[in-house]
């Protein structure tokens, strides 16, 4: 199961959760959700950007702007992708761009005897220093996703974003509920999406 305590777990809670790059943020929209799937099921579905558009309600389309150095597939996500995800706040807001940087996407981590309950992480950054250097010193955020191999064909999957910098205040009082709601929908998104496929190659 999740290594995190039930309060870190708690989606209905944006309290500040630290990332490795943004270690004192001002706060953050978690989710959580176990999946019937085996885990590189989750984490192919999670890189593959081009399906987001697919499952994900808040993702309304996500495309590579730069891949990685020697990446060869422009639809997937790996250490070093730089893409876009254009995103949707709520019913009456336009489309919005959010550019993003993956640091770290480990492989796979299987459940084995030495680990039964592995955990591997894929996380991106707000990608703002190639386009608006400053921004990246008043609003920083880091977005982890946490894919726990339970061993039984299922897979615990945590994510949470969170924002800090003194413009991460008023990313919160003027959409940090939206944001909030839509990282909560996100787990069950990918959920259904991954279980979906895995029925259909069952039957």
């Amino acid at each position: 199961m999740s290594k995190h305590d039930s309060t870190f777990l708690d989606v209905t809670s944006t309290h500040p959760r630290p990332t490795p790059t943004v270690p004192n943020p001002t706060f953050s929209a978690p989710g959580h959700a176990i999946i019937d799937a085996p885990i590189e099921d989750v984490y192919d579905a999670l890189l593959d950007l081009d399906s987001y558009r697919e499952w994900n309600t808040f993702v309304t389309n996500a495309t590579v702007t730069k891949p990685a150095v020697g990446q060869a597939n422009t639809t997937r996500m790996q250490t070093g992708t730089h893409f876009n995800l254009r995103v949707k706040m709520n019913e009456k807001a336009s489309l919005q761009l959010s550019k993003e940087l993956c640091i770290s996407a480990e492989p796979v981590k299987k459940s084995s005897e030495a680990d039964p309950t592995p955990t591997t992480t894929v996380r991106w950054v707000m990608d703002s220093a190639g386009t608006f250097p400053l921004l990246s010193y008043l609003l920083q955020a880091e977005h982890v996703n946490e894919l726990t191999d339970l061993g039984d064909g299922r897979t615990d999957y945590t994510h949470w974003e969170s924002f800090g910098g003194v413009v991460s205040y008023a990313v919160k009082w003027f959409a940090g509920d939206d944001l909030a709601r839509h990282f909560r929908s996100w787990p069950g998104d990918l959920k259904a999406y991954v279980e979906k496929k895995q029925n259909a190659v069952a039957t």
